[in-house]
């Protein structure tokens, strides 16, 4: 499991998971995500919006919206076992679900100056 910080925890048990999450920024744009990956490159990741992504070898991405820290704990831990029949029966749309808006571009913007600034000022 590992996060847009460059955090990471190997085989976490279900309450890391639940604490790992928590730990998230919902106002950090960039790094509001955290991931489950198996070594066979099956991944379901988790953003702070509750979008969450389901990336398997050889198929298209697919999406949930407003998934629950409990549902995405869910997910993860049947990923860890290798249920992928499980995260299969899922309601899944293709894409990642990503839908970018104008209130979103603005706040994004904002954001890349606050980091411009940041540095020109270090």
């Amino acid at each position: 499991m590992a996060n847009g910080l460059g955090a990471s925890l190997h085989d976490p048990s279900p309450a890391q998971m639940r604490t790992f999450l928590s730990a998230l920024d919902p106002t950090d744009l960039e790094h509001g995500a955290a991931w489950l990956s198996t070594d066979d490159e099956n991944s379901i990741e988790w953003n702070v919006d509750g979008r969450t992504v389901w990336s398997a070898p050889g198929q298209p991405v697919q999406h949930q919206l407003n998934v629950s820290v409990a549902e995405v704990v869910r997910l993860w831990c049947a990923l860890a076992a290798g249920d992928l029949t499980a995260i299969s029966r899922e309601p899944w749309e293709p894409g990642n679900g990503w839908v970018e808006t104008p209130e979103w571009r603005e706040s994004m913007r904002i954001y890349e100056r606050e980091l411009d600034e940041q540095y020109w000022n270090a």
